[in-house]
């Protein structure tokens, strides 16, 4: 009976909310860690990815928990108070989600460089309600509605390098191949690369990340060397 009597109460509903709030730290505290620890292992590239994106769907999950609770303490009372809180801040809420969706995208991010209608500039701060763009003109505040309605284009990503696919013609294993783009130092190997099989026992396919500053022009010159033949299209 005190169980039964403890919830759907303002107490069930403050200790509920320092539950919520508890399990996000408990995920920004997992994130810092494995971040930590990427520098030293490359596997936590994903479960850093994971993460992100957890925290993120996290937030409006914890929301509408919170406001389900709050409901159920008064079902009449609280659906009219939300039911108007809802109407006056509709345009926050739909700019709110709007950015949940723009935040899941992974090259959205800190330094990012942005075009985005007459402004473009990189990403210095990602708000809740919008972004801070720092453009020749100086910082502007962009909130999602506007980037959604307007789109945007990335211009370019600090820091970021991106899988990139090279066509191979060689009798040379895929082990063998391997081993070789392993001792190139041109290559990330936090994105390791993959050799797949062609149409015919001599044709591969490499798909690999180049090392900041690197170019595919030296893994062409590189792969020349040891008497494989690439290229971009598959055809030989």
């Amino acid at each position: 009976m005190e169980t039964i009597d403890f919830l759907y109460t303002w107490e069930g509903l403050f200790f509920l909310c320092l539950l919520l709030v508890a399990i996000y730290w408990g995920l920004k505290f997992l994130l810092y860690f494995f971040k930590f620890l990427s520098k030293r292992y490359v596997y936590n590239k994903l479960i850093i990815n994971l993460l992100t994106k957890a925290i993120v769907l996290y937030k409006p999950f914890a929301v509408v928990v919170l406001v389900l609770y709050f409901i159920s303490i008064n079902y009449i009372t609280h659906t009219i108070i939300l039911a108007m809180v809802s109407l006056f801040g509709y345009n926050y809420f739909k700019n709110y989600i709007q950015g949940i969706f723009l935040k899941l995208n992974r090259l959205i991010e800190i330094g990012t460089v942005l075009k985005i209608d007459n402004n473009k500039g990189d990403i210095r701060k990602i708000l809740p309600f919008g972004i801070l763009l720092n453009t020749e003109n100086g910082e502007q505040f962009l909130n999602y509605s506007t980037i959604e309605k307007s789109g945007f284009t990335i211009l370019s990503i600090e820091n970021k390098t991106f899988q990139q696919t090279l066509f191979l013609q060689t009798e040379e294993s895929i082990d063998t191949i391997l081993d070789l783009l392993f001792d190139n130092p041109i290559l990330s190997f936090i994105d390791r690369p993959v050799v797949s099989k062609g149409q015919n026992s001599h044709e591969k396919k490499l798909q690999y990340t180049l090392e900041l500053g690197a170019t595919s022009q030296d893994l062409v010159d590189f792969l020349k060397g040891h008497n494989i033949k690439t290229s971009l299209t598959n055809t030989f």
